[in-house]
């Protein structure tokens, strides 16, 4: 598999990158208020967080408990953890009303009980891929990558690198198309993503390793930085 050499700009940008928050990075309304503007504030697991979280915005922290309480839990803490995952992904209410009406419907009780068996980036991500046991119809690797990450951000059990959020607008960044978090653009005249993989599986482990490996090379030098780090530093501001 390949891993990417570290591109300069994020070298230069290293200091940066070390200060920017993970576990309080919010969404951008209240569970309350997306409640309020959503058509399935009747949904059992909708219901449950605007009681347990109510006038907040979730944050990863938020995230990363509900995800420890989902991978030691019932099927409903994984639906929970679905839901959860929706409002802190996509604050405004633009659409997704079939892919919510597709959590519902969708194979529950299979999401933890099929992924507590796979503990690699491979195996996970094919779960959940097209065609995979716990695939939520309606989501693409968007969700999907961001509801692995928080199921395994605190999972002792994991091991190598893992899942981290790949989404559209880190996927342009990478490409060259958007500028990071510093306002800067990452690719140079001597610095490129090209892929070994085009889409799936493949791109997925290139991404994820890629970062494990930058963090790492970034904090033996001296500048500690987690791969989640880079991953919001490649989202952009």
């Amino acid at each position: 598999m390949t891993i990417h050499r570290i591109p300069p700009q994020l070298l230069s940008d290293a200091g940066l990158v070390a200060l920017i928050p993970v576990s309080t990075h919010a969404a951008g309304q209240t569970v309350e208020a997306w409640v309020q503007n959503s058509k399935f504030s009747a949904d059992w697991s909708v219901g449950l967080l605007n009681r347990r979280f109510g006038n907040h915005q979730l944050t990863r922290s938020d995230l990363f408990q509900l995800g420890e309480e989902a991978r030691n839990g019932c099927a409903r803490r994984s639906k929970i953890l679905l839901t959860a995952t929706l409002i802190w992904g996509n604050s405004k209410i633009d659409g997704r009303g079939n892919s919510s009406r597709a959590i519902e419907s969708s194979k529950n009780g299979n999401h933890i009980k099929t992924y507590a068996s796979t503990n690699s980036l491979r195996s996970a991500y094919v779960e959940f891929s097209r065609g995979g046991n716990c695939k939520v119809d309606g989501y693409d690797v968007s969700f999907f990558t961001k509801y692995l990450y928080f199921l395994n951000s605190i999972n002792r059990e994991w091991v190598g690198p893992r899942p981290l959020i790949f989404d559209s607008q880190v996927s342009k960044t990478l490409f060259g198309k958007k500028t990071t978090y510093s306002g800067t653009w990452i690719t140079s005249d001597n610095w490129e993503w090209i892929p070994q993989y085009k889409s799936g599986v493949g791109l997925y482990l290139e991404y994820c390793i890629s970062l494990d490996a930058w963090a790492n090379q970034l904090s033996q030098a001296g500048t500690l930085v987690s791969p989640d780090q880079i991953e919001r530093y490649l989202f952009g501001g």
